[in-house]
């Protein structure tokens, strides 16, 4: 890696811990040298990185069963939604690592423009080859909702990379992380701040999670007033964004549906992303791809493409399934993935503090997600009675049969 260049690579919803290179060349090569005096020791190893692999594989059947409990009551489409956001979400700072570490491709703004113009082409191309542009979803938004909707958006996403970027200059990664877990409440504070619905029984299992995160956290904390100020301005920045997503997509006044929102935030996206990392960045990244021996360098670089596509897309129908806090909660899921696939792939290791808080992390989910419905129900019974209350037409209209066929048994009788 060329010195100088941050490794902290915040891919949409997630954030990429630096990776030292030179530390797992020397590991890789001791590991040739013992194969070499011991084979059966070789073999060993080898056979125990199939049973990490085969235990990562188990963690997403895993997380799939615990997503189908969450959300039972949920659609199936929004369930599967769920299952692909949590999977994308988990595996591309594994595939994004693996680009900078074997290919050396250091260029994390670049490399955020391309996931955002392949997101927008595809989005781009469902819209256009299917029915799904119907009615209001084929319209082009005004100056005025550009301007003042989806340019916010696309701006305070970039904005939040910046901020986070330079708090890692001026703190530790552990500290901006511990930061970054009050992530859900700061989205509750925006939600309420833009008018948007939300129910105050449901921030204690928002708190729960914001612990779980909390305890997750690990390393050296290193304060410094500038590295918090930065460090919550990109949590703020990443709570309006997915605010305003919600306002854009849920509600009366939703103007979008996920695949026309995320084409529309794609492109000035893709302008600011492409002109900051031209700023700052150079034309380093296009004279690589420029060589001749760049086929592995292109393959890999297509591949975590395809990964941000999904997760951009699958993420924002999560954010009008479930709204932007709910959305928040339910990408904490993606911890459990995340770290036994750290596990199996990069051989990291996990401590017990992180396994608690990631069981408080699915206890703060499963809290939520019921209690939410639980509400929702009660307002629809609510709503129920007082349509049936407000209408003594149908009433009457109901009891008149009933006042009839007593005047007609009594004449029988009589």
């Amino acid at each position: 890696m060329a010195p100088g260049k941050s490794t902290v690579v915040p891919i949409m919803l997630g954030e990429l811990q630096s990776v030292d290179a030179m530390m797992g060349l020397a590991s890789a090569a001791a590991a040739a040298s013992f194969e070499d005096k011991d084979g059966v020791s070789a073999i060993s190893v080898s056979q125990k990185d199939v049973t990490m692999k085969l235990i990562y594989v188990g963690s997403i059947v895993s997380m799939g069963i615990l997503v189908i409990g969450l959300y039972r009551r949920r659609p199936t489409a929004v369930i599967i939604r769920i299952m692909l956001y949590l999977l994308a979400l988990s595996t591309i700072k594994m595939s994004v690592r693996i680009l900078f570490v074997e290919h050396h491709f250091d260029f994390p703004k670049f490399l955020t423009g391309l996931h955002f113009f392949t997101s927008g082409l595809f989005c781009c191309i469902i819209l256009m080859c299917t029915s799904l542009a119907v009615d209001k979803r084929d319209t082009i938004p005004s100056w005025r909702c550009m301007i003042g909707m989806i340019l916010p958006i696309s701006v305070a996403f970039a904005c939040s990379i910046a901020a986070g970027n330079a708090a890692l200059v001026y703190a530790s990664t552990s500290f901006v992380e511990m930061i970054s877990t009050s992530t859900p409440v700061c989205t509750v504070i925006v939600a309420i701040l833009f008018d948007q619905p939300f129910r105050k029984q449901l921030v204690l299992p928002v708190l729960v999670v914001c612990g779980g995160l909390a305890l997750c956290v690990t390393g050296q904390m290193k304060f410094s007033t500038m590295g918090c100020i930065f460090s919550l301005l990109a949590t703020l920045l990443r709570s309006v964004k997915a605010v305003l997503q919600q306002i854009l997509m849920v509600g009366e006044n939703s103007k979008f549906g996920p695949f026309e929102l995320l084409a529309w935030i794609s492109v000035p996206s893709v302008v600011l992303m492409l002109s900051w990392s031209m700023a700052t960045e150079g034309l380093e990244p296009y004279s690589m791809l420029a060589k001749p021996s760049s086929y592995h360098l292109i393959l890999s670089i297509s591949l975590t493409c395809v990964n941000a596509c999904i997760l951009n897309v699958m993420g924002t129908f999560v954010v009008k399934d479930l709204g932007a806090v709910g959305a928040q909660l339910t990408g904490q899921l993606k911890g459990v993935l995340t770290v036994l696939g750290g596990m199996a792939m990069l051989h990291e290791t996990v401590y017990p503090q992180q396994a608690i808080g990631y069981g408080l992390v699915l206890l703060g989910v499963f809290w939520y997600t019921n209690m939410e419905a639980s509400l929702k129900a009660q307002d629809l019974n609510k709503a129920d009675q007082t349509s049936h209350e407000g209408s003594p037409l149908l009433q009457n209209s109901l009891q008149e049969p009933a006042s009839q066929q007593q005047i007609s048994r009594s004449r029988d009788i009589t």
